[in-house]
This record gives C-alpha cells, sequence and structure tokens, in this order.
C-alpha cells in the first residue's frame, strides 16, 4: 500500500485570556475576567466566589476536580509543571442507557503543554461532507483513511448528534491531523477570542507563538468493566509541548497584560493600538479551537513594547528576543519586515510615560501600507 503524504502545517491553538500569564494558577481577579466568558465552557461552569477564595494560588498541588473550568481550555498552557485533568464524558449523564461504562479518565498535562483539540476534524458534516451547504468533505482534500459513516450506524444512540461517534473515526481522524504537524518544524500560535484591551469584535487576538517541541499521544477512554460490544472512543485532547518559555529564547508571548496596566484604563493610551491580530482572510485557521495554518498565514505585524531597557537582564532578554525574530524570519518594520511578519518596537519615555501620538501615528501609517 502506498505510503500517505502530509504536507507540513503549522498549527493554530485557542486560550482564554488570563490575567496573569497562564502560567498554572488561578487568575488574580476572577470576578473581573469577563473576557474568558466568551467560551461557552467557561460561562457555563465557572464559579467566581470559589475561584476568589483561591485567586492567584498556583495549581500545582490543587485536588483536580476543584481546577476553573479555564483548565480545560487550555488557560495554563505555561505551567511549568506537569499536572493531571480527569475528563467525563459528555453523554455519561445525557445518555447512560450507552454511555454508563465510560469512566473519567486522566489526561496528562506535561509541563509547557497545551491540549489541542481540532474539534473541525470531529464534525460529521466536515469529514463526510455537507452537499446542502457545498461543503467539500476532509475525505476528499486531504490524505485520510480509516474512517467511515456507517461506523456511527449500530450505536444505539437517542440523541442527534453530528459529532463522530466510533472510536476507529476518533483514532484515523486525529493521526491526519496531526500527522501535518512536525516537530521542531511546526509552528504553534497561540490566540484568544476576546481580551480586555479589545470589546466585541469577530477577530481573533494573537497572543505568542513558538515551535512544536513534541506530541503526546491519544488517549483512550477507561472503562467500568469491558467495552466489548459497547460503544468506544478516544479523547479528543492530544498534548503538543511548545518551546515558549519565559525567557523568550525560542518563542513569545505578546505583552497584553503589560499594555493593560501601563494604559491606566485606558487614560494613558489606547490599549488596543497594541494588540495583533490574526489575518482577517484566514479567519477558519484561527478558529475551532485547534486547525491546521498554512506558512503564508503568518503574522503580518508583531508589536513590542518595552519600559525597561535601562536594567541589563532585561535589556539582555530583549536581544535574545530579538535573535529569536530574526531566525524565524520576523525583521524589523524599518528594515522592510521579514517573510513571516514585521516588528514594530516603540519604548517607554524617559520620564516613564507612554508616547500615545506617536503610536497611534505609526498604528494609522501601517493601516495606510
Amino acid at each position: 500500500m502506498k505510503a500517505l503524504a502530509y504536507p507540513l502545517r503549522h498549527v493554530s491553538i485557542r486560550v482564554p485570556w488570563h490575567d496573569i500569564g497562564w502560567g498554572g494558577t488561578v487568575c488574580n481577579q476572577p470576578r473581573q475576567n469577563a473576557a474568558c466568558l466568551k467560551l461557552v465552557n467557561i460561562a457555563e461552569s465557572k464559579v467566581e466566589s470559589d475561584e476568589e477564595v483561591v485567586r492567584g494560588q498556583s495549581l500545582k498541588d490543587k485536588d483536580p476536580a476543584r481546577f476553573p473550568p479555564c483548565v480545560k481550555e487550555r488557560g495554563t498552557f505555561m505551567a511549568p509543571f506537569p499536572l493531571d485533568r480527569f475528563h467525563e464524558h459528555p453523554y455519561v449523564k445525557t445518555s447512560p442507557d450507552t454511555h454508563a461504562h465510560f469512566k473519567p479518565t486522566r489526561l496528562h498535562y506535561s509541563a509547557y503543554a497545551v491540549a489541542g483539540l481540532p474539534f473541525h476534524w470531529m464534525m460529521k458534516p466536515a469529514v463526510f461532507g455537507d452537499e446542502e451547504r457545498g461543503e467539500r468533505s476532509l475525505v476528499e482534500s486531504s490524505p485520510l483513511e480509516g474512517v467511515d459513516p456507517s461506523y456511527g450506524d449500530n450505536l444505539g444512540l437517542k440523541i442527534k448528534t453530528h459529532w463522530v461517534q466510533d472510536h476507529r473515526d476518533h483514532r484515523a481522524l486525529p493521526d491526519c491531523f496531526w500527522s501535518h504537524v512536525q516537530p521542531e518544524e511546526s509552528h504553534v500560535s497561540f490566540y484568544a477570542k476576546q481580551v480586555p484591551l479589545v470589546e466585541d469584535t469577530d477577530r481573533r487576538m494573537l497572543i505568542g507563538a513558538g515551535r512544536v517541541h513534541k506530541l503526546g499521544p491519544l488517549t483512550g477512554y477507561e472503562y467500568d468493566g469491558s467495552p466489548q460490544g459497547k460503544i468506544r472512543s478516544l479523547l479528543w485532547e492530544r498534548m503538543v509541548i511548545h518551546s515558549v518559555r519565559p525567557g523568550f529564547t525560542d518563542g513569545f508571548l505578546l505583552p497584553h497584560q503589560e499594555a493593560l496596566a501601563k494604559s491606566d484604563e485606558g487614560r494613558a493610551f489606547d490599549p488596543t493600538e497594541v494588540v495583533a491580530f490574526a489575518p482577517e482572510d484566514r479567519f477558519t485557521e484561527f478558529s475551532y479551537a485547534t486547525e491546521h495554518v498554512r506558512h503564508d498565514a503568518g503574522i503580518t505585524y508583531l508589536w513590542e513594547h518595552f519600559g525597561l531597557l535601562h536594567d541589563p537582564a532585561y535589556r539582555r532578554r530583549w536581544e535574545e528576543k530579538q535573535q529569536w525574530y530574526r531566525e524565524h524570519g520576523i525583521l524589523p518594520l524599518e528594515q522592510g519586515g521579514g517573510p513571516k511578519g514585521a516588528l514594530i518596537v516603540t519604548r517607554d519615555q524617559p520620564d516613564g510615560g507612554i508616547d500615545s501620538a506617536s503610536i497611534s501615528a505609526l498604528v494609522a501609517r501601517i493601516g495606510g501600507r
């Protein structure tokens, strides 16, 4: 049999807003974090009073049963320590006749890992096509084998769902998706649907980027007794261990929290002026929680603002970060930019203030390019 060829793809992964940086803690001000509620799973499950009791605390030694819902939505992708979360199949409660044998299943997160979950690849209309909408199927457009719409025909489900349900599809589809993503070659871009710097918008806000270091294995559900003759499934998440670290020597996070603090709630300058957006014409590539990103969908502009360049350690980290940008094809705007993007750098004034007029003029100039 001819070996399948998988074109190299990068990957985008959605994360919720976190007010102190996704490092494996509860937010400092859970009640004030309305941006994370843009994600339905958080909006439906967040108990602000519980989070207030442990605000700012590390999750390292917490009971997984008491994790805030943002953990499930990839809110700890910068945690420097491993953690475990137990995933309960959503149909255990709604369809016990067919799913009562599913047990809560351990999902292990390595340090600096994020759970990639390509929702689009698990939707029946996307996988097998939708003639009424004129949607071409992934079966036609991808090097995909081992899936079959008939796998879900005799599962005994009493609910109508547009998700694939059989364990054979659950393995073949993620296998194909992740076969396009090559460790040390593919980049990973983190984005959010909403951040406090920008109010209601349909655009995706970029959070940071790095390289894919390693991919974890797929995880099968655990069962109460033998699953023989019953529905079987796999968890859809797969761990992506990435290269972004606090020193930013092989990846970076955009300074959203710093910009929000320095803006003085918009009085010092408009914080939306320092937000980087995913390309508007690549909306689908920054959707569905986790999706492929083609080579030519790179970030056009990256913005860095600095206020401590007089500090030797801070300056050294910035020089290392500049080197990372150069190595990854992102060059200064004044040099014409690079093949992967243009780097914009602004700095505090000597008195510690921000020249909002100059920043606004720069934004206007870029907008007219």
